[in-house]
């Protein structure tokens, strides 16, 4: 079997940890923080999605670089980013100060994420690349686990304190990023000079599905604990850590098997179960039923983008890969995007009820899609075992 745990491996897992720590701590505080110094609800929501455009535009330019200068450059400098910021924001007294570093964490947030994503697609060997991505996407589990969790417990009692753990936690990722230089001993295929690729035709077709799963997946996360209290349930809160204990467990059970019996059998498993937690969700009227549904949830959000990932990177041209995972990463940037908006409109004028029922058709919309313009795909790809490389030295 061909080598996994590598060290530049191991390295961008903890790089990955520690960057999403501080990036969720960020995102469950920011509209708390808006408020604390003179903005309002809605100037919360636009500062969460001008967060989003920017690391939507920047991102398809930092495609661009991955594939002409090097994965190192790119995951460097947005590291960089982060931390500058991250040194910045005790000092945003103003909302419009507060606006502009959340736009650039954004810029720096998304060269690393797509830098990141591009690099597990070059240490991963081709036959464990499901199994490869699912662990590295344990990594950003655990941070969705601790870093709401913490962020809240410390800005109620002094957002300086959470600032300064944010800012511990960008230093680390950004010294560790610094080792990353594995392309010295793995040189990655560049792409030749000539005509820039900003969206990959490749990766279109997983990037599309992503979408449309991605659509309810943001006002879930922003709504639940209004959910909570139209339900009367006590312990809505109960939904995050229990379905990344959910999402956890399946990245790292099913991971390895998508690669034995194929994506497809196991995507479309995987979201038959989210269709299912999202009818529960609908009709709950209890925590337990909540929690149970919450679980079930969990699953297909451990898999679904892992398949689809995966299959990307198997499709796409080597010397392509830094504009495919820019692709991909910014279907779903819009689809958070968009979706938080038209299901908030949902929510607010229609019902709760109403709005898990659609969620429930747009993964059904997604499974459909997936069947038709990437599973044709999936059965024409040959997976070639490649000889295992020394990534040690």
């Amino acid at each position: 079997m061909e080598k996994l745990w590598s060290k530049y491996y191991v390295v961008m897992l903890l790089v990955s940890f520690l960057m999403f720590f501080a990036h969720y701590m960020l995102v469950t505080t920011q509209a708390d923080y808006t408020i604390k110094i003179g903005g309002s609800p809605a100037i919360a929501g636009i500062v969460g999605g001008l967060f989003t455009i920017m690391a939507l535009v920047a991102r398809m330019a930092f495609g661009v670089v991955l594939d002409r200068a090097g994965r190192w450059i790119v995951i460097i400098i947005g590291s960089a980013v982060v931390l500058a910021v991250s040194v910045l924001y005790p000092l945003a007294a103003v909302v419009p100060m507060f606006l502009l570093f959340r736009m650039i964490n954004g810029a720096g947030f998304s060269a690393f994420t797509t830098s990141a994503n591009t690099i597990i697609a070059d240490l991963v060997p081709e036959s464990r690349l499901a199994e490869g991505i699912s662990y590295f996407g344990v990594a950003g589990t655990l941070a969705t686990a601790l870093g709401p969790v913490i962020g809240l417990y410390l800005a109620g009692i002094n957002f300086n304190w959470m600032f300064i753990l944010v800012m511990v936690l960008s230093a680390g990722a950004f010294g560790l990023a610094l080792t990353l230089r594995y392309e010295k001993h793995r040189p990655v295929v560049k792409r030749q000079k000539g005509r820039i690729k900003i969206l990959e035709k490749s990766a279109l077709p997983s990037a599309v599905v992503t979408l449309l799963l991605s659509l309810p997946l943001d006002a879930i996360m922003i709504f639940i604990a209004a959910y909570g209290q139209d339900r009367g349930m006590k312990y809505a809160s109960l939904f995050f850590p229990v379905h990344a204990v959910a999402m956890m467990l399946a990245r790292i059970t099913l991971g390895r098997l998508a690669d034995r019996i194929g994506p497809t059998k196991i995507f479309v498993a995987t979201m038959v179960l989210g269709i299912l937690s999202f009818v529960l969700l609908a009709f709950a009227r209890s925590d337990l039923l909540m929690i149970v549904a919450s679980f079930i949830f969990g699953i297909p959000m451990g898999m679904s983008f892992t398949v689809l990932n995966s299959i990307m990177i198997r499709l796409c041209p080597k010397d392509s890969l830094g504009a495919g995972s820019a692709t991909l990463f910014a279907f779903e940037d819009i689809g958070f995007g968009l979706g938080a908006i038209i299901m908030g409109f949902v929510i607010q004028f229609v019902s709760f009820t109403a709005f898990f029922l659609l969620a429930a058709t747009l993964f059904t919309a997604s499974v459909l899609a997936y069947l038709v313009l990437v599973a044709p795909r999936v059965r024409n790809m040959h997976i070639k075992p490649i000889e295992p490389v020394n990534l040690v030295e």
